[in-house]
């Protein structure tokens, strides 16, 4: 019995490790998609007469769908 308590808490540490290490992945993600998001539409609001300005915002829309599409995979690939 104590070996079978041993490979549960082995377990479940692994599963806290893991945990820890999304969770990290995530925050990441999220600050550099802030980061640069920030940045773009500080560039559009001091540059917005410029007719190529607009094109700037297109890029943390894409980064933004794809954050959404790899966060909904993940949620649905729970196994």
């Amino acid at each position: 019995m104590n070996e079978q308590n041993e490979i549960l808490w082995r377990q479940y540490q692994q599963h806290i490790d893991t945990y820890k290490f999304y969770l990290d992945t995530v925050v990441k993600l999220m600050s550099l998609y802030f980061a640069v998001s920030g940045a773009i539409i500080s560039y559009y609001a001091s540059n917005s007469e410029t007719t190529n300005a607009l094109l700037a915002l297109f890029l943390p829309l894409v980064m933004g769908f794809a954050l959404v599409v790899v966060e909904l995979a993940g949620h649905f690939n729970k196994g």
